[in-house]
């Protein structure tokens, strides 16, 4: 197996407030291979930072990727990293919860959460779904790392 196809990329997609950065934050503490997190990053940049992502792989780093996909950005990823072993993660909280994270961070839009809820995770298919509710970042680090055999 070639070095590349060792690179393995964790994709986070979940509505703004619903944990990403923060589970992806714990995967970086207790994984045992490094992990470059590639976090929020404004609209306009997105298009190349899903360039510099696959850039990235294809020097042979493992990455985290924490985005909310809207509409058809999955599909460009899936081309750009298919030669790599990914797994898409889930992140979903129900929106009473998400509202409640939303309100209590002082860096948030209040409201988009509720405009992307019904959009982020629909047509997506997962490896992995976790339900950030009652379970801790570090919680869901640890279940991602279990159940990928990571």
């Amino acid at each position: 197996m070639s070095n590349l196809a060792k690179t393995k990329i964790i994709f986070l997609n979940g509505v703004s407030s619903v944990g990403k950065t923060s589970i992806a934050k714990m995967l970086q503490i207790i994984l045992d291979d490094a992990y470059l997190p590639t976090g929020p990053v404004g609209k306009k940049v997105m298009k190349g930072m899903r360039q510099a992502i696959a850039s990235l792989a294809n020097q042979g780093n493992n990455l985290i990727i924490d985005e909310v996909i809207i509409v058809n950005e999955m599909e460009e990823y899936a081309q750009l990293v298919a030669s790599f072993q990914i797994f898409y993660i889930g992140v979903f909280a129900p929106i009473k919860v998400i509202e409640a994270r939303e309100h209590s961070r002082q860096n948030r839009l209040i409201g988009l959460a509720r405009w992307q809820y019904d959009r982020v995770h629909k047509n997506k298919s997962y490896d992995l779904k976790i339900d950030t509710t009652s379970l801790s970042p570090m919680d869901c680090a640890k279940l991602i790392k279990h159940k990928l055999n990571l």
